[in-house]
């Protein structure tokens, strides 16, 4: 008896183990750890969203703006050859307060008809107006070519500006969509087409008016436009772009605001003045394009994930001198050479004007244009920048 009670003493002394408390202590803190591990990598997938949402919508928002820089500078301020001072960039204010949309008639089109007949001249000297959706035309003479080389270059929805400046100096045009050419009995081009009106597109002479003495010349345009289109996702508009009328191409989602001022200046006076909507007089000239965009993260409804980023950049449209042997919008073939374009030096970093010497003038024609074209390398003149600490959503950006 006594070796059994010996024997299971050195068991009893030999046994070790946890308490039930112990356990209990040790399951607490294996579940607080546990707990701060799975918190810490789903904050960590939640910054990382954030973050990633972000940087997507800063680098969207800077390639958005640098995509309507390069189309307002490049569409300068007579690059079409119309006049002078033919503004080719309009906007449309929405009187509730909403986005703006920018229009901008551009010179870039996909035309197949040879530059050299362009512009196309009226082929009489009867009063015309768009509204007859019908007109008999001429290519330009210097071109050398015949109407039937050219017929066979009008595309069906094609855009021509109709235009010709007035005595007054103010410009007169109308947009017109090609429904067909053909070659009439007399040897003319024979076009009919719809007269269009596009959004925001506003003329210092009504639409419609009469071209007298046949005093008009048409040449092909892009009209495009970008507006805010909120009709497929209201919770994520985006930035669409359409051409002549088309279906709208989507440029960048979720795209909140979208404004437009103009820094526009009398003519023989130096100081602007920023407005919200052109001054449409040929007496005043559009010195800059001020473009604010706001643009919000893909996630919305976590107001933890939200951000909003919003840009300005104000663009300087390069003046584009009209060459010698250009001739006016709407004036008839000269009977002679024009003069050679003048001989200016602008400043390097300047808006592209500078003083030149006039150019020589033709046998019945006219002088050349005595401005220099002195812009800078192939850069933008705009400056972007960041309008204040990327605040959330709900806040107020002016407060």
């Amino acid at each position: 008896m006594e070796l059994v009670k010996n024997a299971d003493s050195q068991a009893q002394a030999g046994q070790r183990g946890f308490t039930l408390t112990e356990l209990m202590i040790a399951m607490m803190v294996f579940t607080l750890i546990m707990g701060s591990v799975v918190l810490l990598v789903t904050k960590s997938q939640t910054i990382f969203k954030t973050e990633q949402g972000v940087a997507e919508m800063d680098q969207n928002a800077r390639l958005l703006m640098d995509f309507l820089t390069r189309d307002i500078q490049e569409s300068k301020e007579n690059a079409i050859g119309v006049a002078p001072n033919f503004r080719p960039v309009f906007s449309y204010n929405a009187p509730d307060g909403s986005a703006d949309e920018l229009t901008i008639v551009s010179s870039d089109t996909q035309t197949r008809l040879p530059g050299a007949a362009l512009p196309l001249f009226a082929a009489s000297s009867r009063p015309f107006s768009a509204f007859e959706q019908y007109a008999e035309v001429i290519p330009n003479a210097a071109g050398r070519l015949t109407p039937g080389d050219v017929v066979g270059g009008f595309k069906e929805g094609e855009e021509f500006l109709i235009s010709t400046v007035l005595q007054d100096g103010s410009t007169q045009f109308d947009i017109v969509k090609v429904r067909g050419a053909s070659v009439t009995q007399t040897g003319t081009i024979g076009l009919s087409f719809d007269p269009v009106q596009h959004k925001g597109v506003e003329s210092e002479v009504a639409f419609g008016s009469v071209y007298e003495n046949g005093s008009f010349s048409m040449r092909p345009v892009t009209v495009k436009r970008y507006f805010v289109d909120k009709t497929e996702d209201k919770q994520h508009p985006s930035l669409a772009l359409s051409v002549d009328g088309s279906e709208p191409i989507i440029i960048a989602k979720n795209i909140m605001a979208f404004q437009l001022r103009y820094l526009e200046a009398k003519e023989g006076e130096l100081d602007g003045t920023w407005v919200k909507a052109q001054t449409i007089n040929h007496a005043y000239k559009t010195l800059a394009v001020e473009v604010t965009l706001s643009a919000r993260t893909q996630i919305k409804d976590d107001p933890q994930s939200e951000r909003l980023i919003t840009l300005a950049s104000v663009v300087r449209p390069r003046f584009q001198p009209r060459l010698g042997n250009i001739p006016v919008s709407g004036a008839r073939i000269p009977g002679g050479s024009d003069g050679g374009p003048g001989r200016g030096v602008g400043t390097p970093s300047g808006d592209g004007s500078g003083d030149g010497f006039d150019g020589g003038s033709g046998s019945d024609g006219s002088g050349g244009s005595g401005a220099g074209s002195g812009a800078a390398g192939d850069g933008y003149n705009r400056v972007t920048k960041r309008i204040g600490k990327a605040p959330k959503l709900g806040q107020r950006l002016n407060q």
